[in-house]
């Protein structure tokens, strides 16, 4: 009689401990239910103020971009012609030993990919690029700070020497005028330091805005916004510029404008098969090939720059040219 109460009281004490522990399992798991639905909350919170972020360092790069050809266009004005006083005067305080900061933002960015392994799965293919945006940031800010060092440097330099050189009063920008047009030495060095700043401020931008636009436009893909618009438009329509197809019989005669300072182009291969496509110079010669996987990014790798000879790209299905693709400045090609 004793022992059947002892063996009901311990089998009612072990169910009261089985209880309590599947009690204590279930607050613990709800918990965690909890704290990982708030974290994907908060990473996908992340991802909207990321969009802003990329859309303002889109419109950075583009109107820095525009400030770059410019500052080509001016500067190539001053080395290739004959110009007056009067001319060099109207081209304004550009023409000097001098450069211009941007500032990209990456706050959000930063904080996703320290998140990555709890970034929910749609967004785990973006993981490369959002890392690759990121040492592109990285790279700008390295070369702008070593450019700013330089512009210093320089300015410095010639300030003991020529003080009225970079003041604006009247008499200053008289000498500085005439200074510019007749000083071989200056004319040469201001030649070599346009193309300096020239290649390192805007290759970096250029790769930032290809970058950030592609970005976006997978962002706004997952969360189906923008959704009325092809990746195409959505490419023209944040300042960049197709490229032009042609058959492969047409007779091919391609001048790309050429410029003092490196720019990126962009493929994006949107087919399921990879893609292999030649890149051709304008004497009609085989460069390179180019190979890039299905559904995949290709940035970076074409230096568009003016000592750059590349006349087109030739698209191969089966060994044989399927179409031809002439460059273009800040260009992009999307194969579908």
């Amino acid at each position: 009689m004793a022992e059947n109460k002892i063996s009901q009281y311990l089998f009612y004490a072990a169910g009261e401990i089985v209880l309590v522990v599947v009690g204590i399992l279930l607050a613990l798991q709800i918990n965690n239910w909890n704290e990982k639905r708030k974290l994907e909350e908060s990473i996908l919170n992340l991802f909207g103020v990321l969009q802003d972020e990329l859309q303002q360092n889109i419109n950075t790069a583009n109107s820095s971009i525009e400030m770059g050809l410019e500052l080509d266009a001016r500067f190539r004005l001053v080395f290739e012609t004959e110009l007056s006083v009067e001319q060099m005067s109207d081209l304004g305080a550009l023409i000097e030993l001098g450069t211009f900061s941007e500032n990209f933002l990456d706050d959000n960015l930063a904080k996703i990919i320290e998140k990555e392994k709890e970034i929910p799965l749609e967004y785990k293919n973006l993981i490369p690029h959002l890392k690759e945006l990121q040492r592109r940031i990285t790279s700008q800010r390295k070369w702008e700070s070593i450019i700013l060092d330089m512009v210093y440097e320089h300015r410095t330099e010639y300030s003991k020497k020529l003080d009225w050189l970079h003041k604006r009063d009247s008499l200053s920008l008289a000498k500085s005028t005439e200074f510019m047009l007749t000083d071989a030495i200056f004319k040469n060095q201001l030649k070599n330091w346009s193309r300096t700043m020239l290649n390192e401020n805007f290759w970096d931008m250029s790769l930032i805005q290809s970058s950030s636009v592609f970005l976006l436009w997978k962002i706004k893909e997952i969360w189906n916004s923008d959704v009325n618009i092809s990746f195409e438009e959505f490419m023209m329509k944040n300042g960049m510029n197709p490229m032009k197809s042609f058959e492969c019989n047409e007779e091919l005669f391609v001048t790309n404008p050429t410029y003092e300072f490196r720019i990126n182009t962009t493929i994006f291969n949107n087919t399921s098969e990879r893609v292999t496509l030649d890149v051709v110079n304008q004497t009609k010669d085989e460069i390179f090939t180019i190979s890039i996987p299905a559904n995949d990014l290709f940035i970076n790798e074409l230096n568009l720059g003016a000592n750059q000879n590349y006349g087109y790209l030739k698209l191969k299905k089966d060994d044989k040219c399927s179409q031809i693709y002439a460059f273009a400045p800040n260009g992009f090609l999307v194969l579908n």
